[in-house]
């Protein structure tokens, strides 16, 4: 598992150099791309193409915009790769971290009952210690 998460190390310090938006900058490009759909884009390169490279009397680089948008979709791949990967290893954590809870807890009980006898006797000053975590967190 370390090499994982060296490995994601590297690939995040390799995006890093990329830059991260702050929320409110998510929130101002996610408003502009709602407003101009995919298939708007589509229309605005074929007009664009079909007028030699101008619409509007604006120059529109269809190239480098088709482009731009395959590296977008591939980012976007990548995320959607990179969300799963990350589902898996919480999913795993979770499931080795409840079996150590488990028998934790387990012990936890057996220990309840082992203070009431004279071995476990000495134990029953730890064993409300633990109970008082236990009713913390509930």
């Amino acid at each position: 598992m370390a090499s994982v998460v060296t490995q994601l190390d590297t690939i995040a310090q390799t995006l890093a150099s990329a830059g991260t938006l702050s929320v409110a900058q998510r929130k101002v490009h996610r408003d502009r791309m709602r407003r101009v759909p995919s298939a708007l884009v589509d229309l605005v390169l074929t007009l664009a193409d079909e007028n030699g490279g101008e619409l509007a009397g604006m120059k529109v680089e269809s190239g480098e915009i088709r482009a731009t948008r395959a590296e977008v979709a591939s980012a976007r791949a990548a995320a959607l790769l990179a969300r799963r990967v990350a589902a898996i290893l919480e999913d795993g954590a979770m499931e080795k971290d409840a079996a150590v809870c488990n028998r934790i807890f387990a012990t936890y009980r057996g220990l309840r009952r082992w203070k009431t006898t004279p071995a476990g006797a000495p134990f029953a000053r730890v064993f409300e210690q633990m109970a008082t975590m236990v009713r913390d967190e509930q």
